[in-house]
Formats: structure tokens, sequence, C-alpha cells
């Protein structure tokens, strides 16, 4: 497989490798204490993994809007803004 289309900087690495982490982690946590539904500001409950799925996207789309709307700054600034949103959704939401 030729993955030289893909530019693997060391930004990219990190954030595949946390991806991989939280999954492996929510898959051994969800098999030794199964999650409950868990309703927060958010208009329905979620559970764990739910809260897991939410934050990955909320991540991207941060990643995103961020090369859309601010293209000459560094995409790396939007980290802290999405990590203040995660934050907020998986305590909170």
């Amino acid at each position: 497989m030729d993955l030289s289309w893909m530019r693997w900087t060391p930004t990219t690495i990190v954030v595949f490798i946390g991806v991989v982490a939280a999954l492996t982690a929510m898959i051994v946590w969800d098999v030794r204490a199964p999650s409950i539904r868990r309703k927060g500001f958010l208009p329905i409950g979620f559970t764990r993994g739910e809260r897991l799925f939410l934050s990955v996207v909320i991540f991207l789309s941060t990643c995103v809007l961020w090369m859309a709307f601010l293209p000459d700054t560094n995409v790396e600034y939007a980290l802290p803004v999405a990590a203040v949103l995660i934050v907020l959704v998986v305590r909170w939401g």
C-alpha cells in the first residue's frame, strides 16, 4: 500500500496515536465497567463512547473550520480551542 500521498507530520502522528489510544482505553474501560447514559446540557443522553465520538468530531470540525477561516495562521493554535470544547462536552455535556 502506497502512503506517499499522506504527509506524516509529527502533529499528524500524535493525533493518530491519540485517537488509537483513546479508542483502546475506552474499549478496556467499557468492558470493565459498562457505561450508563447520562444527560447534561446537551438535549439527549450520551454514553462514554458517544461522548468520545462527539469529541473526535468536535476536534476535527474545529481544525477544519480554523483552516477555512484562518488560513494564514498555524492550525496548531486550534488545538487549545478544541481541547476546551471537548472538556466542556465530555464533562458537562
